[in-house]
């Protein structure tokens, strides 16, 4: 099958303000048969090499059902690799095609910035592939402060043992900004 989404490329939606959803609708379609498959809310997507999967990240309104999963083009089965309230970017298969990466964002009031983790899964073609997820909040050897840098794609090494990443200090809110946001939508009333 090939991939038409709607927008073309490999990330489907464009960025825009951090609670709007970028998911899109992605056709799939099964050239022999002429049928074909829409797959909502998709924000990126990436081929294995081979073509027989495909990864994807789902970004929906209020992060309902936000996540990463993998469809076998050969059986058609969707396995899901990790959901959660967060959005999914920068989806990098290894050279070998035998592991996936990608980095999950989550929103924390206070940082201007969304903190990033990285979400790794080995033995795809497997009932029970590996994840391991890397998380700097909760590893004291990252320095304090620091996420996962969004500007760098994670890569898995050549023997899939370590995932590479760089790592970035959020810029964190202004406190007098985020109450003045705060005092603003309280002066705010419908019809007045």
């Amino acid at each position: 099958g090939a991939a038409a989404p709607a927008g073309g490329g490999g990330r489907a939606g464009a960025a825009g303000a951090s609670d709007r959803p970028r998911g899109t609708d992605l056709i799939l379609r099964d050239l022999a048969a002429g049928a074909e498959l829409n797959v909502g809310n998709v924000s990126e997507f990436s081929f294995r090499k081979d073509g027989r999967l495909l990864a994807f990240a789902i970004d929906a309104a209020e992060k309902a059902g936000n996540g990463l999963q993998v469809r076998d083009m050969t059986s058609g089965a969707v396995t899901p690799i990790d959901s959660a309230n967060a959005t999914y970017e920068r989806i990098t298969w290894s050279d070998s095609g035998e592991g996936l990466a990608v980095l999950r964002g989550t929103d924390d009031r206070a940082y201007r910035d969304k903190l990033y983790s990285v979400v790794g899964v080995t033995a795809l073609a497997t009932p029970s592939p590996t994840k391991v997820t890397f998380d700097p909040a909760t590893d004291s050897s990252v320095p304090k402060g620091f996420s996962v840098s969004p500007n760098r794609s994670p890569q898995w090494t050549d023997d899939l043992q370590a995932i590479v990443f760089g790592l970035h200090e959020p810029r964190p809110r202004d406190p007098s900004a985020a109450s003045t946001d705060e005092d603003a939508g309280e002066d705010q009333a419908p019809g007045g």
